[in-house]
C-alpha cells in the first residue's frame, strides 16, 4: 500500500503541481490548503509525512511547523522552501522540521527526502519478541550519557549566567530613568526597550546601566506596550493598533492590527498574547490578520502589563501591586500571586512588566502627592 502523505499548499496552481509530482514518485496525497485544515486532516487520515510549501499559505511555515508538531510530535515534516536559501533551511531544521527542499519541486529534488520520512519509524510503537541487542543497549547507553552531559552542561551554564548577572546588580535593585511617564517594558536578549507615552518615544536602554543607547521618536502616536516577536517589535499605541516594525534605525511600520485598549503584549514563542482594558487577554496568530485564535476573561482586579516566556503567562496586576502566574493552557486561571514589595510605600505606580529569562523586570512612574509626582518627576525601572 502507497504511503499517504498530506500536502499543505495555499496556492491551488502549486499544490496541483507538487500533487502530481507526489503521486508520479507513487505516493498517495491528502491536499489541505491551510493550518485547519492540515491539523483536522491529521487525526482522521495519520499520513506518515506533512509537505509544507513555504510561502504559499497564509500562516507563516514556522507556525505550520510547531502546529503540526503540537498535533503530531513524531510526524515528520518536510518544508518546500520558496526559494534556495540555506540559512532559512537551518532555522526551519532547528524549529524541528525533517528535512527543507529547494525549488525547482520535481521528483528528483522531492524523491530522497520523502523516502527517507516515510521509512522514519517515529509515528509508531512496534512490539518485538525478541530483546534488545547488545549493540542497542550500548547505543541506548551512550545516547542517554550524552544527554545526561549535555543537561549538565546547560545547567552548569546557567548557574554562571544567574551568578554573573548577580554579580551585576549587586545591591541594586532600581535604576533612574531620564522621563517621566514609561508605558511598558520589553526585553529582546540584549538590550531593555522601554516607552514613554508623555514624550511619544522608544527607549533603549543599556542592561547593566540602563544608560540610554537609543531614543526613537513616535510622533504620530502613543507607545502603550511594547514585545519582540521573531525579532521584529511590536507595539500598542493609543490610537487602538498593534503595530510591527522592522528592527532597524527607524523601527519603520511594516503592519497595523486595530485592536482598541490593549495595554499589555507579550510572545510565547509561538503565539503573540494581548491584553486591553476590558480585562480580557487574546491568543494572536503572527499572520496577515493578527488572527485571534482563543480569548479568556483576566481573573486579577486591575491589569497593567503581560510578559511570558514559552511556558506561562504573567501579569502584573495594580491591585497589591503584584505579579500574576497564568497557564499557557488555561490563562484564566491564577496559579500563583506574588506580592511586590518594593510598590508597597504606594510612593511608585507600576506600568509595565518583562522576564529577561531570569528575573522580573518592572517600571513605574512617580505617583501623584496633589498635582505633582513625587520623587522630582523621574520614573524608575526596578529588579524583581
Amino acid at each position: 500500500m502507497a504511503a499517504l502523505i498530506e500536502v499543505v499548499v495555499g496556492d491551488e496552481n502549486k499544490r496541483q503541481e507538487l500533487l502530481r509530482v507526489l503521486q508520479g514518485l507513487g505516493y498517495e496525497t491528502l491536499p489541505a490548503v491551510n493550518l485547519s485544515e492540515s491539523i483536522s486532516s491529521l487525526a482522521q487520515n495519520r499520513p506518515r509525512a506533512v509537505l509544507v510549501a513555504e510561502e504559499t499559505l497564509e500562516t507563516p511555515a514556522e507556525v505550520m511547523l510547531k502546529e503540526i508538531q503540537r498535533a503530531a510530535p513524531l510526524l515528520p515534516v518536510v518544508i518546500c522552501l520558496g526559494k534556495r536559501d540555506a540559512s532559512r533551511a537551518v532555522e526551519y531544521m532547528k524549529l524541528g522540521a525533517f528535512e527543507c527542499v529547494a525549488p525547482p519541486w520535481t521528483e528528483e529534488a522531492l524523491r530522497a527526502s520523502l523516502r527517507k520520512a516515510v521509512r522514519f519509524d517515529g509515528t509508531a510503537l512496534g512490539l518485538s519478541p525478541q530483546g534488545p541487542s547488545r549493540k542497542a543497549i550500548l547505543v541506548l547507553g551512550v545516547l542517554i550519557a550524552a544527554a545526561f552531559s549535555f543537561g549538565m552542561g546547560i545547567t552548569v551554564w546557567r548557574w554562571h549566567e544567574r551568578k554573573r548577572s548577580m554579580e551585576v546588580f549587586e545591591g541594586k535593585d532600581r535604576w533612574d530613568l531620564p522621563y517621566a511617564h514609561p508605558s511598558g517594558i520589553t526585553w529582546d536578549g540584549r538590550s531593555f526597550w522601554i516607552g514613554d507615552w508623555f514624550g511619544q518615544a522608544i527607549y533603549r536602554h543599556s542592561p547593566k546601566s540602563f544608560e540610554v543607547q537609543q531614543v526613537y521618536r513616535y510622533p504620530t502616536d502613543i507607545p502603550v506596550a511594547l514585545t519582540f516577536a521573531e525579532g521584529t517589535l511590536w507595539t500598542a499605541t493609543g490610537s487602538g493598533l498593534i503595530q510591527k516594525h522592522l528592527n532597524d534605525e527607524s523601527l519603520r511600520v511594516i503592519g497595523q492590527f486595530k485592536f482598541p485598549g490593549v495595554i499589555g503584549l507579550c510572545y510565547d514563542g509561538l503565539y503573540l498574547w494581548s491584553l486591553n482594558n476590558q480585562r480580557v487577554l487574546m491568543q494572536h496568530l503572527l499572520d496577515d490578520r493578527l488572527t485571534v485564535l482563543q480569548s479568556f476573561y483576566y481573573p486579577g482586579s486591575k491589569p497593567v502589563a503581560l510578559a511570558c516566556n514559552g511556558q506561562s503567562l504573567w501579569t502584573l496586576d495594580a491591585q497589591g501591586p503584584a505579579i500574576l502566574k497564568h497557564d499557557l493552557e488555561r490563562p484564566g486561571v491564577v496559579f500563583n500571586r506574588k506580592l511586590l514589595s518594593l510598590y508597597q510605600s504606594e510612593e511608585w505606580r507600576p506600568s509595565g512588566l518583562a522576564w529577561d529569562g531570569m528575573q522580573f523586570w518592572t517600571v513605574a512612574e512617580g505617583a501623584l502627592e496633589g498635582s505633582k509626582r513625587k520623587e522630582g518627576g523621574r520614573a524608575k525601572v526596578f529588579r524583581h
